[in-house]
């Protein structure tokens, strides 16, 4: 910025990052040629130093070109610690002295403490990370099935919640769907983590589901008996080899039937039934049911409905089949 005659104020600004305009050699960030200027809670840093002989370098509001003390209070000369400048991002890093150093006489920033200098203020606003259960207990299970638990994880403070990682000793035995890209639970909300005991001996196990985050670190203790199957050799011997929905019967039928499937392994499964139209009519199940790997069936009511063609979907993670039904009054 070129200053010629003129006595310009400068208040609660970061000037930064400026290169030298080699061409007529002025400095890349406040030049005075003459006159004055005032700087009030600015921050000048890394920028490139004029070369005349009568300029003391890269300004900040401390000399003009001729040597008079430029007035202000509250200016800084350090680095400004920017998330990433040359990307642009501007927003300011945890230790940037630039926190709750702009103009005390301005309005506060939106999160209630003074202003930061710059266009870009720092939320120092804090999560607050709370549990819905601290400990979740799973039913007595049998080796080759699996039980599910859910918690709830609530946000309760001001600021966002960041879950940086969850993690377990037995994650064969106790595994959670919980994903990197559910990281950001804003203030009021909340995600609901199911965690799946799949025990492979008749034993005891037990656990903890430590959950990293930005507040402080908290765990869910985890704990699930293993049960013998009796008759089957290693229990694995009678399962199914893939996935299937099996005809229902009777069909056609009035007004309920039974619809079968097979799982090879454990998995969350949705059956759903479908008119002609393709208009969901009704569900078989909970969408987000765990099933243990096995045969399963379920009997479907069709009573509110009118007689006519329908179509059951099941759908296992990737896995999707349809079957036509008939139902008859």
């Amino acid at each position: 910025m070129y200053i010629d005659g003129f006595m310009p104020q400068f208040i609660n600004n970061t000037i930064s990052e400026n290169s030298m305009n080699y061409a007529s050699s002025l400095g890349g960030g406040i030049y005075v040629d003459w006159g004055t200027c005032q700087g009030y809670n600015n921050i000048v840093y890394g920028n490139s130093a004029a070369s005349g002989p009568d300029c003391y370098g890269n300004v900040s509001f401390t000399y003009s070109c001729s040597g008079a003390l430029l007035s202000g209070t509250g200016n800084i000369s350090e680095d400004p610690m920017f998330v990433n400048a040359a990307n642009s991002d501007f927003h300011l890093q945890p230790n940037s002295p630039c926190i709750d150093a702009g103009d005390p006489n301005s309005p506060l920033d939106p999160d209630s403490t003074r202003a930061d200098m710059g266009a870009l203020y720092f939320d120092q606003s804090s999560p607050q990370i709370a549990l819905s259960a601290d400990s979740l207990w799973f039913p007595d299970t049998y080796v080759g099935e699996s039980s599910t638990k859910s918690f709830t994880i609530y946000n309760a403070g001001a600021g966002d919640l960041i879950l940086n990682g969850m993690s377990n000793s037995l994650p064969g035995i106790f595994t959670y769907n919980w994903v990197p890209e559910d990281s950001l639970i804003a203030p009021g909300d909340s995600i609901v983590v199911r965690v799946a005991f799949s025990p492979s001996d008749s034993i005891l196990y037990t656990d903890d589901l430590v959950i990293d985050n930005n507040d402080v670190q908290v765990s869910v203790y985890l704990e699930g008996q293993g049960l013998p199957v009796v008759g089957i050799k290693n229990g694995r011997e009678d399962l199914p080899l893939e996935f299937a929905l099996l005809p229902a019967h009777p069909n056609p039928f009035n007004p309920s039937t039974t619809i079968s499937f097979q799982l090879p392994v454990a998995g969350f499964v949705k059956l759903e039934i479908f008119d002609v139209n393709g208009c969901r009519v009704g569900v078989g199940l909970e969408p987000t049911r765990w099933y243990p790997p096995g045969h399963h069936e379920i009997t479907f009511d069709g009573s509110h409905l009118s007689a006519g063609i329908y179509f059951a979907r099941l759908t296992v993670g990737d896995f999707q089949q349809t079957q036509k039904m008939v139902l008859i009054k």
